[in-house]
C-alpha cells in the first residue's frame, strides 16, 4: 500500500471463545512474602507460551526501485466511491507520481514493473483508533504484546497510518524511529498517557478484568488521574514538553459505576493543549 500525501487497525486478530469473567474481591497486590522480581519473570515466560500468531512476511527491500509502474490495475476513486479499472499507476520516490488509461504511461528505466491484472489498488488506508503496544489478541488470551509485530501486521493489512490514542510504552520513540525510517511501520500519530478521573476508566477496567497480579502492576500505569484543573493544565504543559501529537482524555465509564472526569478538569486540560497547538 503506497500512502497518497501523508495518509495511512490493528493486525490480524485471533478468533477465540468468550471470556469467562472472574471478579476478584481481595487485595489488588500481591502478598508481602511474594517475590515480586521471580514472580513477574514466571508471568512473562508463561504468557509468552501464549503469544504467537499467523505468520506473514512484511519487509522492506534492500535495494528499493526509484520508480514503480502498476500496469492494468483498478483502482478506488474514495471521493466518488467508485472502482474504476484499466489503469496505470507510476510511483516515484514512494509517492504516486502519475495515474492514467491502461498503456498511456512508460516505466522510467530501472523502474520496477507489476502486472496488475484482476486487482485493485486502494489508498493507504488509516485506523483511528490503534494501540500499537497492546496484544492484538483478546484480552482473556492474556498474551504479551509485541509491538513491532504490530506495526508489521499494519502494513500487511495495507494500514498506512495509525493513531494510537493511549501508549504508555515507548510511543514517541517509536513514532520517532518509523519517521526516521529506522522502524518498519505505518506513520504513527501518538497521544501518551491517556487522561482519565482517578479510578477512572481504564484503570478502573483493568481493576475490574484483570488478575490481581495484572491489575497490580497495569492500573496505576494506564492513565494518568487528574482530579483538579490546575492537575490538567500541568498534563498539558507536559504533553508539549513530550512532544505529543494530540490529548485524549477517557470521559466513559468502564464499569458503568467507575468515577467520571470533571467537566471542568477537560476543559482546563483542552484550553492549555491548545495553546500549546495540540488538538
Amino acid at each position: 500500500a503506497v500512502p497518497p500525501a501523508d495518509f495511512g487497525g490493528a493486525g490480524p486478530t485471533r478468533g477465540v471463545d468468550p471470556p469467562r469473567r472472574a471478579r476478584h474481591s481481595g487485595p489488588m497486590k500481591p502478598p508481602r512474602s511474594a517475590p515480586i522480581r521471580p514472580l513477574l519473570a514466571a508471568v512473562a515466560l508463561g504468557l509468552a507460551a501464549c503469544s504467537g500468531g499467523p505468520e506473514f512476511e512484511v519487509e522492506r527491500p534492500d535495494d528499493p526501485p526509484e520508480a514503480i509502474l502498476i500496469s492494468d490495475v483498478a483502482v478506488l476513486d474514495v471521493s466518488r466511491g467508485v472502482r474504476v479499472p484499466r489503469r496505470d499507476v507510476l510511483i516515484r520516490d514512494g509517492r504516486i507520481a502519475a495515474i492514467g488509461l491502461a498503456g498511456q504511461l512508460v516505466a522510467p528505466e530501472g523502474a520496477l514493473q507489476i502486472a496488475g491484472v484482476g486487482s485493485t489498488l486502494l489508498p493507504g488506508l488509516i485506523d483511528l483508533h490503534g494501540h500499537v503496544a497492546g496484544s492484538s489478541a483478546p484480552v482473556w488470551e492474556r498474551s504479551l504484546p509485541d509491538a513491532d509485530r504490530n506495526l508489521r501486521s499494519y502494513l500487511y493489512a495495507g494500514i498506512t497510518t495509525v493513531l494510537d490514542p493511549g501508549d504508555f510504552s515507548g510511543a514517541f520513540e517509536r513514532r520517532d524511529r518509523v519517521r526516521e525510517g529506522d522502524l518498519l511501520g505505518p506513520h504513527l500519530r501518538v497521544a501518551r498517557p491517556v487522561h482519565t478521573a482517578p479510578g477512572g476508566h481504564p484503570s478502573a477496567m483493568v481493576r475490574e478484568f484483570a488478575p490481581w497480579w495484572i491489575a497490580w502492576y497495569l492500573a496505576p500505569r494506564v492513565a494518568v488521574p487528574l482530579a483538579t484543573p490546575e492537575e490538567a493544565r500541568a498534563a498539558a504543559d507536559a504533553l508539549a514538553e513530550q512532544g505529543a501529537d494530540f490529548a485524549k482524555v477517557v470521559v466513559d465509564r468502564i464499569p458503568l459505576d467507575a468515577p467520571r472526569i470533571d467537566p471542568e478538569v477537560v476543559a482546563a486540560l483542552v484550553e492549555r493543549a491548545r495553546a500549546h497547538g495540540i488538538r
